[in-house]
Parts: structure tokens; C-alpha cells; sequence
């Protein structure tokens, strides 16, 4: 007999390993709890796992993941009967295919998928070239199809979905803007940290701005400083860049240090599926918000109130020139950002809603 009161979470990733788990659903799972819900929570890959996945080869060991990742599911799959609704955040296993999504929903158990990239484009990492044949982006169609509930992490998302089914929701990523707080007012004798967050992955977008923080670097020399939060080290030639490595215990505290939080990114398909999530982290800790204005960027930072919008180099330069140069306005817009943040993109303000369209589904 299943329970409304207790849920299956479903993720690839360890905890606190994945951003978008992590956003689109562990930063929930307190707030659940005090609400008197049960919560499972079933991963495969484990750290191991990881260091053998995004390498090159280790083909025998890589078939051994897919083995066990089978093993895991399945075992989701006779408990499904426990409970009421089974959320599955962007996929369930990691080929492509849609089976485990179809035998995890039936009977009294709804099926809840949840995404915040554009995956139907297709994201397989040059370690695993040779076999994005077997990911099948296309599977996605298949699992919108058949899901009870569509949670989409922006319009764009959520259009896509709607080709499919009906029953979407755009629910847009937020941050714990109790774990994300501004820092202390930083002495007007430091240097002005300007920072980018991200992943090895995502380094290519950071590349875009680089042309204007060497032109920053030269007009305001020790008077500005460069941080970049990354799960690795990133060296740019001619640019003096500190590197924090990125650990989910420290990150709150490494985003504080910034002064101003760069978004650079590519005006593409990709790019209008992402959520935003570097600038809401920036807007929490009362940055100010320096971002391409592609995809819900332009719904999350408004230009010259929360944040601003930055196109061409000369525009990244200006805007950071008059940010570097006027302490009054960052601290007037890092305030507006924050506020942003608490109100429209905050766990707080979330996680009823959340809650709610998972009971009522």
C-alpha cells in the first residue's frame, strides 16, 4: 500500500555532488521532512564511479556502472508500490532509455520528472564520444510523454515539454538564501573581487569574458582582484586569476568574497535552457549580477535594478568600469539583487509551492 507521505527522489548523482539535484531537490528535502514527509533517496554513481566515468576508455569497468546502475533501478522499481509519488530529476538511468521511467509509474504511484537543461540537445562528455549513440537524447520526448507531472526549470523548458503533454509546470530554480548571505561590508581600501562560479564544464563560457577583465586588469591593476570557484584549476595566460577550489561546505563562504558575479554566456540553444543558477548565487550573497542577457537571464536580473546585462566586450568593460569605480552603486544593487533573490527565488518562497503541486499531482 502506497503513501502519500513518503516519496522516492531519483538522481544519477550522490548527494551534494550534482548542482541540479541539489537545487531542483535535495535544498527541498528539509522542508519536506518538517512536513512530515518520508523521503527516500536512490543515486548510483558513487565517487568511485566518477573518476572512472569522465575519463577516456576503462570501457570493461565503465559496462560494470551500467550494470549496477541497473541493479539499483530495478530495485526502485519492485518498491514503487511504497509510495505515492516518485520524482525523477532529468533521467533515471544513464543510457538512453525511457523503461525505467515507464515501470516506476503505475498503479497509485505518480511519476514526477523534473529537468533544467535543454538535454534533448544532447550533452555526452569527450570522454564518452564514441558512445553518445547510446545516450539517446531523444529518450526525453518519450518520458514527457508518460510523466504525471512536468516540472521545467524556465519557459523555454517548458515549451519544449509542451509539445509532448500537457500537465507542465515551470518552477524556476531557487537558492537557500539562509545558507547564502551577504558578507560584511568589505573595506574600501580592498580590492574589488570580481568572480565567476562554475564547473570544468562550463569553463568555455568564463573564456567569453576574458578579453574584458584583461582589458580591466590593465586600466585598475591591485585595485581589482579576479576569483574563480571551480571543481578545477583554470589558468589564463596574462591574467592573474585566484582559484578556489569548490566544495559544497565552503561554497557559501567563497561566493561571499565577490564584490561582482560574471555570467558570461553563449547567445544558443543551450544556453536559453539554463536556469540562471550563477546568477541567483551572485543576487543571494548581494552581488551584483553581470550577465549575458540570453534565455531567463533577462527574467531573473533586471537591467540596472538587480543587475545588468552585458552583450559585446565593450559592454562588459563599461559596465564593470562604472562598477569598480562607484562603491555606492554596487552596494545599492548588490541590495536590490538580494532582495530579488529572497523573494522571488528563494527556498523559502519555494518550498510550499513545491510541496503543494507534489501532493496534488
Amino acid at each position: 500500500m502506497n503513501d502519500c507521505r513518503r516519496m522516492l527522489f531519483i538522481g544519477p548523482h550522490r548527494p551534494d555532488r550534482n548542482p541540479s539535484q541539489r537545487y531542483r531537490m535535495e535544498q527541498f528535502f528539509p522542508y519536506l521532512m518538517d512536513q512530515g514527509i518520508a523521503i527516500d533517496y536512490s543515486w548510483y554513481l558513487s565517487e568511485t564511479d566518477d573518476a572512472v566515468l569522465y575519463r577516456p576508455g576503462y570501457w570493461l569497468p565503465k559496462a560494470g556502472i551500467v550494470a549496477k546502475a541497473a541493479i539499483i533501478r530495478l530495485r526502485d522499481v519492485f518498491r514503487r508500490h511504497r509510495y505515492q509519488v516518485v520524482f525523477v530529476q532529468r533521467e533515471a538511468f544513464l543510457l538512453g532509455t525511457a523503461l525505467f521511467e515507464r515501470l516506476l509509474r503505475g498503479g497509485n504511484t505518480r511519476l514526477v520528472f523534473d529537468f533544467d537543461d535543454a538535454i534533448w540537445l544532447g550533452d555526452t562528455s569527450d570522454a564518452n564520444r564514441p558512445f553518445q549513440w547510446l545516450k539517446r537524447p531523444q529518450k526525453l520526448n518519450a518520458i514527457l510523454r508518460i510523466a504525471d507531472l512536468v516540472l521545467a526549470g524556465n519557459d523555454y523548458l517548458a515549451d519544449y515539454a509542451r509539445q509532448y503533454t500537457a500537465r507542465v509546470v515551470t518552477v524556476p530554480t531557487v537558492v537557500d538564501t539562509d545558507k547564502l548571505r551577504p558578507r560584511p561590508a568589505a573595506s574600501p581600501t580592498e580590492p574589488v573581487c570580481i568572480g565567476w562560479t562554475g564547473s570544468h564544464t562550463t569553463i568555455r563560457h568564463f573564456q567569453l569574458v576574458v578579453p574584458a577583465l584583461k582589458a580591466i586588469q590593465a586600466a585598475w591593476g591591485s585595485a581589482v582582484r579576479f576569483l574563480l570557484i571551480s571543481n578545477e584549476p583554470a589558468a589564463v595566460a596574462d591574467l592573474p586569476i585566484e582559484f578556489q577550489l569548490w566544495h559544497p561546505q565552503t561554497e557559501a563562504e567563497t561566493t561571499q568574497r565577490f564584490d561582482i558575479g560574471l555570467m558570461p554566456l553563449p547567445d544558443d540553444e543551450w544556453s536559453k535552457g539554463k536556469c540562471g543558477l550563477k546568477a541567483l548565487q551572485y543576487m543571494a550573497v548581494g552581488a551584483v549580477p553581470v550577465v549575458s542577457p540570453v534565455g531567463v537571464n533577462k527574467t531573473i536580473v533586471i537591467h540596472g535594478i538587480s543587475g545588468f546585462w552585458a552583450e559585446q566586450t565593450d559592454d562588459w568593460v563599461n559596465l564593470l568600469t562604472l562598477l569598480i569605480s562607484n562603491p555606492g552603486l554596487r552596494q545599492q544593487i548588490g541590495q536590490n539583487a538580494r532582495l530579488r533573490a529572497e523573494t522571488h527565488y528563494s527556498v523559502k518562497a519555494m518550498a510550499p509551492k513545491w510541496l503543494e503541486l507534489l501532493l496534488r499531482v
